[in-house]
């Protein structure tokens, strides 16, 4: 779990079998002799006590001075760590996202933290991970990608108002195949030589429109006082 999380765990722990164990530390062994530190590989500043206690419950009064600590402490009952959570073939894989990984991801979608998948912090994961509010695994990028439909995702506030309905905004209309063909034709240009909207742009983002179809292309209608223009603009 340890070597999971970052934390430089030698191989020879890890691969230590039962019987190699009792053979060093007994039938019964001193849970003093079992105590150890771990440093983070890649951040030795962050350094990590294991203790192991003997048989018995935990008070409450015990829980209550462990929330007074200025560090973080974590408390595993032994059956939590018989089996390794992330090696069950039902349970996906998940890693933790960078802080960059994150914002990607949140641009990508244009949402906020807080429309994310949540997970408990008692979740069997979250709690192997030693995961923090605010953390990221890939699940929650996988969530979204692995669907085998179409997700947008908006905020209230982008509901509000019809963007297609202001005075400010010219009309759009998607332009069918035919159409698009005779444009191109028209002015003897290729697809890639219009005029480009950003997925994220209102419009776009309204109607629905994705990379690479053929209804990308609109009709964009400015109305003035001396003239009527129309413009051709590819998502």
């Amino acid at each position: 779990m340890l070597k999971d999380r970052g934390y430089s765990i030698p191989s020879t722990e890890i691969e230590l079998s039962l019987e190699e164990f009792r053979q060093v530390h007994g039938q019964s062994p001193d849970v003093d002799r079992l105590r150890f530190t771990a440093s983070h590989s890649t951040d030795p500043s962050k350094r990590f006590l294991v203790i192991f206690s003997g048989p018995g419950k935990i008070t409450n009064q015990a829980l209550k001075v462990v929330h007074t600590l200025s560090f973080k402490v974590e408390i595993f009952q032994i059956t939590d760590l018989l089996v390794n959570i992330t090696k069950h073939v039902l349970k996906p894989k998940h890693q933790i996202l960078t802080d960059k990984q994150k914002r990607n991801l949140l641009k990508k979608y244009d949402i906020q933290e807080k429309q994310l998948p949540r997970m408990l912090q008692t979740d069997a994961i979250a709690r192997y991970y030693g995961l923090q509010r605010g953390q990221i695994t890939s699940q929650a990028l996988k969530a979204v990608d692995l669907l085998s439909f179409k997700v947008e995702i908006f905020q209230i506030t982008d509901l509000l108002v019809n963007i297609t309905k202001h005075v400010l905004k010219p009309k759009h209309q998607i332009l069918t195949d035919k159409q698009k063909r005779n444009l191109l034709k028209k002015y003897d240009i290729q697809e890639k030589q219009l005029p480009r909207m950003l997925q994220t742009d209102a419009i776009a983002r309204y109607y629905g429109l994705q990379r690479g179809q053929n209804s990308n292309e609109f009709s964009v209608e400015f109305k003035c006082c001396i003239m009527h223009k129309f413009i051709t603009v590819e998502l």
